[in-house]
């Protein structure tokens, strides 16, 4: 068997094992990673622990209860129990604590929010990232199947000595050369596969992408009117802040009164019957520990809330989102371009060099360089689109939400 056979029919038989499996959409990853992902997991264990924390700082200690008897009695001793309960107090239980432990809540239920879609958007990433990789692919066999095409012609016209052999060995280090770009690709798409399927919680390993439909660009109004959405970055920092300054005010309140603990005495002479009821308080003096330490923590975390909050409205957070936005337009506009004009044009170019090819006004090299160009010109566009993924993205996080239901539909001419 020639090696352009080889080559034929392993990208013949390549073709086959993508057809035969299944067209995964990006809809189905998103949907299972929100039900069975791992990192889901993670965030429900988190938030459980931020109301854990909450209940641990609003709700009072136990009370100590200490019970002291007397079973035998003799000349000295009379049978005596005696019962003491101790309710240790801080003052800051009564307000800023409970306070403290809502603003707890208030962030967990926003980070939540903020987390699940960090989820969606490693699942959006990890699928186009993938579908990339199957485009390069189907680029590299595409190209392949053209070389071997050629390298045939060129045999037939080497051995009627039309052109010199130098040409078909040129031709067969291409294919060596191009079988290898396409073994080291399909190893990183399944790479890639393996990580998708994992952090999507997915059990299939063999699939086919779609290209996600680019969704309907908003425009800023609609945008601004998202921005004060649960889980935005703005309220996230917002809430850390209000969290921060309820901490320093337990802090504060802690470091100025004193701890205490109101107490219960009662008191059985069981050979006399005397009943005694004592109240009493322990107090803690605050002199050596004035809660010094947990006050300039509070403080510290506390002044670092402010100052990321006044950071990202200096920066100007609406010139943030309107900056987005265009970066969103223009690489939107740049992937059309190179699909509806910049590749079409070079594909025109292939044609007219394929027929001076064939009449012999071209040289083989000039061909190569032509495909080259061509299949820079696919993988330029495929980084725009990556671009405009990316930036869609940035802005969705930066609001806390999906636009538009995200980028989770499927383009119409991508259903078969």
């Amino acid at each position: 068997m020639s090696f352009s056979i080889f080559i034929f029919l392993v990208s013949y038989f390549f073709s086959l094992s993508v057809l035969s499996t299944e067209i995964f959409p990006l809809e189905k990853f998103v949907s299972s990673a929100l039900k069975k992902s791992p990192d889901l997991s993670r965030i429900l264990e988190k938030i459980d622990n931020a109301y854990a924390d909450a209940l641990e700082i609003e709700n009072l200690n136990n009370p100590n209860l200490e019970v002291n008897v007397n079973p035998l009695n003799n000349e000295f001793d009379n049978r005596v129990l005696e019962i003491e309960i101790e309710q240790p107090v801080r003052f800051s239980k009564f307000n800023e604590r409970k306070s403290y432990a809502n603003a707890l809540r208030k962030l967990a239920d926003t980070e939540q929010k903020a987390k699940i879609l960090e989820i969606i958007h490693s699942v959006t990433r990890g699928y186009i990232a993938f579908w990339i990789l199957q485009e390069k692919e189907k680029l590299l066999k595409k190209y392949i199947d053209y070389v071997v095409n050629k390298k045939k012609l060129l045999e037939q016209a080497s051995h009627d000595g039309i052109v010199d052999i130098t040409d078909v060995i040129l031709l067969e280090a291409e294919s060596i050369r191009l079988l290898e770009n396409l073994r080291f690709i399909s190893t990183k798409k399944k790479l890639g596969a393996s990580n998708l399927t994992r952090i999507a919680g997915v059990s299939e390993v063999s699939f086919v992408a779609v290209k996600p439909k680019a969704p309907e660009i908003p425009n800023f109004d609609y945008v601004i009117q998202l921005i004060d959405n649960e889980g935005s970055t703005r309220k996230i920092l917002e809430s850390r802040k209000l969290l921060a300054e309820k901490r320093y005010e337990v802090a504060k309140k802690d470091s100025k009164l004193f701890d205490f603990a109101p107490r219960f005495i009662f008191k059985q002479d069981f050979e006399t019957n005397d009943l005694s009821l004592m109240l009493g308080v322990n107090i803690s003096l605050p002199i050596w520990d004035r809660n010094n330490i947990e006050l300039h923590r509070a403080i510290a975390e506390r002044r670092s809330a402010i100052n990321n909050l006044d950071a990202l409205n200096a920066r100007g957070f609406f010139n943030v989102i309107s900056s987005l936005l265009e970066k969103i337009q223009q690489f939107k506009q740049s992937f059309d371009s190179y699909q509806e004009k910049i590749i079409p044009a070079w594909e025109e170019i292939q044609t007219i060099t394929e027929k001076k090819f064939e009449s012999g006004q071209v040289p083989i090299m000039d061909l190569f360089q032509m495909r080259e160009k061509i299949d820079e010109v696919h993988k330029e566009s495929l980084q725009r689109y990556i671009s405009f993924i990316e930036a869609w993205l940035d802005l969705e996080s930066l609001i806390g939400v999906s636009i538009n239901n995200g980028i989770f539909s499927l383009e119409k001419e991508q259903k078969k």
